[in-house]
């Protein structure tokens, strides 16, 4: 499959993770010439099962995600 883009969570997180990911999205997207997209690390942890083809989660949902410090309950609406 082709790529349109690279995508990379930019924060909130640990800033040592984030930032090697940042670093290889960043390389990635250089190389292949792909814009690079910044997402919400903790919107990404909300969304990332609708990725799944298998995936009933429609839309709107209600969303727990508990991590570490940043722990958020989110009506999620819509992409």
């Amino acid at each position: 499959r082709e790529l349109d883009a690279v995508a990379v969570t930019c924060g909130p997180g640990l800033l040592p993770c984030l930032r090697r990911g940042a670093e290889a999205a960043l390389q990635l997207a250089a190389t292949a010439d792909l814009p690079l997209l910044q997402v919400n690390h903790v919107e990404a942890h909300a969304l990332v099962g609708r990725l799944l083809p298998e995936s009933r989660c429609a839309f709107p949902f209600l969303a727990l995600v508990a991590s570490g410090g940043h722990t958020l309950l989110m009506l999620v609406e819509g992409a």
